[in-house]
């Protein structure tokens, strides 16, 4: 990233998990954290589909 280039916190990609509930992956205001990569994102996306541990508990 450029020097002085500042980056914005926000939503850089949002998935919807099986139960219907929303998950955002958001990027820090840190400017001197990278922007994540195609692999973060298709991590998160497969996350998001993912029940939760406590889900996982819940559902026992």
């Amino acid at each position: 990233m450029a020097s002085g280039t500042t980056v914005e916190a926000g939503p850089v990609g949002d998935f919807v998990r099986p139960d219907g509930t929303e998950v955002a992956l958001v990027r820090s205001s840190d400017p001197a954290l990278p922007a994540p990569t195609l692999e973060e994102l298709v991590m998160g996306y497969l996350a998001a589909s993912r029940p939760s541990r406590a889900e996982r508990l819940r559902a026992a």
